[in-house]
């Protein structure tokens, strides 16, 4: 008998609980409905918001993005450059930033560089409202901007590739540099033999082609140094200018010497040296050593002025001087690989490193 009422109990229970649990769903498909369309006219108001906030007249849309290429065989080291622009909301372009990073680092870091940049100028700028958009909007100005800054794009093995004939190696045509004498180079060794040009006090700086007499300029200068680099070079080129007068090279000397009064000053001496009949060698009058005013370096004896060019900036000491003097007499020649003096001895004129 107990377990009959329990049975029917049983079946009591589920009966009564199914109308309930029906009443309970349809409260709850109700309130899912209710919060559901809830949520769309919450969101409705933060996008509207948000594009107010972009379509905003005050407001600017900042731009930016970091670029960067390892060198083929070492990723510690390469190029890296950042791209920004700042544009009002229409369009408008208001701003733009571009530079190359005295350092190779990794992209999502030149990327954050970028943002720095960005929000460093936006304060000098005074701008209350900028909202930043990076990596996943068009950023195909800022990207060009941090190319172009750098002189490179990503690495494609099918694209063509050039020589440059400063390292003789093979480089995509985006890091080559033209200049305006139709010479090509790639940025890095630009950027080598400028710095080295600059740090020695030889300006103005010639093109590196042989015999090439074209000078290089600050548009051209600008597109593949740094910005230490490029304001270095256009202090040494201001220094320059300074009503012809030149600093005496020697490190523990470095004074601003007149060449005309230098030369005036030689030639009613009664010297007879070979240096002092030359039209671009002039003497010191704080140090009392000789200098060659057309190169700004110190005086390169039995070498020409174009012969003295042609050399790198790390052989242009009097030892190395020597040794090219030597060379040439001897007939030697430098490995295009290693830079080492080597002489043919037999054989045929081909060489392998």
């Amino acid at each position: 008998m107990e377990n009959q009422e329990v049975s029917c109990g049983d079946d009591e229970l589920p009966l009564n609980h199914i109308g309930d649990e029906e009443d309970f769903r349809s409260c709850c498909g109700d309130e899912e409905v209710w919060l559901k369309e809830s949520d769309d006219t919450a969101k409705v108001p933060d996008e509207e918001e948000n594009k107010d906030e972009l379509d905003d007249e005050f407001s600017v849309k900042m731009f930016f993005k970091g670029v960067s290429l390892s060198e083929r065989g070492d990723s510690g080291s390469g190029y890296s450059g950042i791209g920004v622009v700042f544009e009002r909301s229409g369009g408008s372009e208001l701003i733009q930033v571009q530079k190359k990073l005295d350092f190779y680092a990794e992209e999502s870091v030149a990327n954050y560089l970028a943002l720095i940049d960005g929000l460093t100028v936006a304060l000098q700028n005074n701008l209350s409202s900028v909202v930043a958009l990076s990596p996943f909007c068009d950023l195909d100005q800022a990207l060009s901007l941090a190319q172009v800054a750098v002189g490179i794009c990503n690495l494609d093995v099918n694209k063509p590739a050039e020589n440059c004939s400063i390292c003789c190696e093979d480089r995509l045509s985006e890091m080559m540099l033209t200049l305006k004498c139709t010479h090509k180079f790639c940025s890095h060794c630009m950027k080598t033999y400028v710095e080295g040009k600059v740090n020695s006090s030889e300006v103005p700086i010639r093109c590196p082609q042989l015999q090439c007499k074209h000078y290089l300029s600050s548009t051209e200068c600008k597109t593949f140094l740094p910005v230490t680099s490029f304001n270095s070079f256009e202090e040494a080129n201001l220094r320059c200018t300074n009503n012809g007068k030149v600093y005496c090279p020697y490190p523990n000397c470095s004074f601003l010497l007149d060449p005309r009064e230098c030369l005036s000053s030689a030639s009613a001496s009664s010297s007879s040296s070979s240096m002092s009949e030359s039209s671009c060698c002039v003497k010191c009058p704080l140090c009392e050593r000789f200098v060659c005013v057309d190169c700004g370096v110190p005086w390169h004896d039995s070498m020409s002025c174009e012969e003295f060019q042609i050399l790198p900036v790390d052989e242009r000491y009097p030892d190395d001087i020597t040794l090219h003097r030597l060379a040439r007499y001897k007939r030697w020649k430098r490995c295009q690989q290693c830079r080492i003096m080597i002489e043919l001895a037999q054989g045929c004129n081909h060489m392998t490193c």
